[in-house]
């Protein structure tokens, strides 16, 4: 698969792999990353070899993110977030609608740029 055939979420973990994995190595063999991210001792060698074209389960997918530190936002969407904003928004969906309607209105009416 050439890389503009590439899934861009691939393409996004495949690159903080890499990132991780030539800091050091020995340290962050795929063998060691994968086992590290409580996943099966080849996943990640498995992953990366597939280019792509093997779709990991989202619960590996989280663990993985999580192991990395890398936002799961991103990786699906390319869209960069704050661990802050990526809370904000979780905490978020969990609000029922009249209570986030709530809030809209006293985040409205805090908003620096509020016309007068």
């Amino acid at each position: 698969m050439r890389d503009q055939e590439t899934p861009g979420w691939f393409v996004r973990l495949r690159s903080e792999i890499k990132r991780r994995h030539d800091l050091d190595r020995k340290k962050n063999s795929y063998r060691n990353m994968s086992l590290s991210a409580n996943l099966g001792e080849n996943y990640i060698n498995q992953l990366m070899k597939s280019q792509g074209r093997k779709n990991p389960q989202i619960a590996e997918l989280i663990k993985l993110c999580d192991y990395l530190d890398l936002s799961l936002v991103y990786v699906l969407t390319g869209v960069e977030m704050s661990q802050r904003e990526e809370q904000f928004h979780k905490m978020w969906a969990d609000l029922d609608e009249e209570t986030q309607q709530q809030l809209m209105h006293v985040l409205r009416r805090l908003s620096p740029s509020k016309k007068t």
